[in-house]
């Protein structure tokens, strides 16, 4: 159960409940429906996967010199669906962070806008939509240049195949909700937000929304050089070049997403700094302006109080990250871009802009 602000264990917003009542997304309803863990259901579905490749290759009697690949293929796959739940259940439970940093008045409305909205980017429908793109541009490639058949088996060819269309599909679908979450955080400075609490643990206010944010990234991220370390040793001929250029491309786009989504949440931050910041400072220097009258000693502690709060205000963060945060996401990000590139440039192959 989500802690509200005052601590109880107990949401005021039910449908917040994870263990209950809170929607499930189109990739965690056969888990819910079998009454498994969705990790366990996807890590299952990608075992019999690459456990169907060798049945096939079995019966076929065909002979597969990189086994491996389906392996690397069945770990993506289980990655990107456990990503895609994970994600949607971490959006859903910051929403209590949501609730405790708006207005008295519109705290209910702002979380009930922020859960919809976090709905609405994980529905079907915008998930299929994205997926089909990816799915058309990737299956080209593999179908037409039959990047999946690098045994003598027909069968397993088809086999692999459609299992990598498969995948595809599912990364695809992880898109929508990626770049969804940047109209989301876009539009939470439009909210009435107006009790974000800088002094509090980073893991009870807006810096945990930031802190989320990272996290998604770097899963992308992981799962990008996964699927690089699998093209570049993969025995795919020419095509690697198409691959590899929309890795990159892919890549740089996910350190664009995240530093758009922290100047976002960097809007929120510093505009309660600067409210709070201001208020002190506008009633230190009515104190200062009376200071001829300050006659008590209570008044002398009080511009002291004003002073040292004031000094503190002005330490608290901006931004939802730490320097270390940010040198590891643009670490990753440029690496897995920068890397391939070389590659190509080094080998001399025609990058087809």
């Amino acid at each position: 159960y989500f802690q509200d602000s005052a601590g109880k264990s107990k949401s005021d917003l039910p449908w917040l409940e994870m263990d209950t009542n809170y929607k499930q997304t189109l990739l965690e309803r056969p888990a819910k429906k079998i009454g498994v863990s969705y990790s366990v259901f996807w890590i299952a579905v990608a075992a019999l996967l690459i456990a169907g490749h060798f049945a096939v290759k079995s019966i076929a009697g065909a002979q597969d010199r990189y086994p491996w690949i389906i392996v690397i293929g069945g770990v993506a796959l289980a990655w990107i669906a456990i990503e895609i739940i994970w994600s949607y259940r971490g959006l859903v439970s910051l929403a209590h962070i949501i609730k405790a940093i708006a207005s008295k008045g519109e705290a209910e409305t702002t979380a009930t806008w922020f859960v919809g909205r976090v709905e609405s980017i994980y529905s079907p429908k915008h998930m299929v939509m994205s997926g089909i793109p990816v799915f058309l541009i990737f299956g080209t490639i593999t179908i037409y240049f039959g990047t999946a058949c690098w045994t003598d088996s027909i069968a397993l060819c088809w086999y692999d195949s459609v299992v990598a269309l498969f995948i595809f599909f599912l990364g695809g679908m992880s898109q929508w909700p990626f770049w969804g979450m940047s109209d989301l955080i876009y539009r939470l400075p439009t909210k009435p937000i107006d009790r974000v609490n800088l002094f509090s643990h980073p893991h009870s206010n807006i810096m945990r929304v930031g802190g989320f944010l990272l996290k998604v990234g770097l899963g992308g991220v992981g799962l990008i050089v996964l699927g690089e370390i699998l093209i570049y040793y993969a025995p795919i001929g020419e095509t690697r070049i198409y691959y590899q250029v929309i890795f990159v491309a892919i890549s740089l786009a996910t350190l664009v997403w995240f530093l758009v989504t922290q100047k976002n949440i960097h809007r929120v931050m510093a505009e309660q700094k600067r409210k709070q910041f201001d208020e002190v400072s506008d009633e230190l220097f009515q104190m200062v302006e009376r200071a001829s009258q300050l006659a008590t000693q209570d008044d002398y502690f009080k511009v002291l109080f004003l002073t040292t709060l004031r000094s503190e205000i002005s330490r608290l963060p901006e931004w939802p990250f730490e320097a270390k945060a940010l040198i590891s996401m643009i670490s990753a990000s440029l690496g897995s871009a920068v890397v391939p590139l070389l590659k190509m440039l080094s080998t001399g192959q025609p990058i087809p802009w």
